[in-house]
């Protein structure tokens, strides 16, 4: 049972944890808004959380659009090329990782495999594949 999502506009990465003088601690607005807007759009793809201790695999496309400051033959060398600057792609993953807890899962220590890859393409998305993987396995 494959469950897909996609989520449109430019990936963000994990911010790790803000703390002032006082020791308050927040999460940064960007990664806040980033997270919000998954579970959006996964509320309407996910209807039931998996089951408790059923093993899931997660697959994630990140697709980051080419500068504009980019030579046309540049961006035509690149087109669906992997990115290999930053973000880094294991904040990308623990951004939706969190953002589907009690959503695709009941918690992402569920998620036993992941493969994950950063493009460079025309539109910027995140592409999300979920499936539930044989316990036998």
């Amino acid at each position: 049972m494959k469950k897909t999502l996609t989520i449109e506009g430019t990936p963000v990465s994990k911010g790790r944890l803000r703390t002032n003088r006082n020791g308050h601690r927040w999460t940064p607005t960007k990664t806040r808004d980033a997270e919000f807007n998954i579970k959006q759009q996964a509320k309407y793809v996910t209807v039931i959380p998996i089951e408790k201790d059923l093993p899931v695999e997660l697959r994630v496309d990140f697709y980051f659009t080419i500068p504009k400051s980019w030579s046309k033959k540049k961006k035509e060398l690149h087109m669906c090329q992997y990115k290999t600057s930053k973000p880094d792609l294991d904040n990308l993953v623990k951004l939706v990782k969190d953002a589907l807890n009690g959503i695709a899962w009941h918690d992402d220590s569920q998620v036993v495999r992941i493969v994950a890859t950063k493009r460079y393409s025309i539109s910027a998305r995140t592409e999300i594949e979920i499936d539930i993987l044989e316990m036998n396995n």
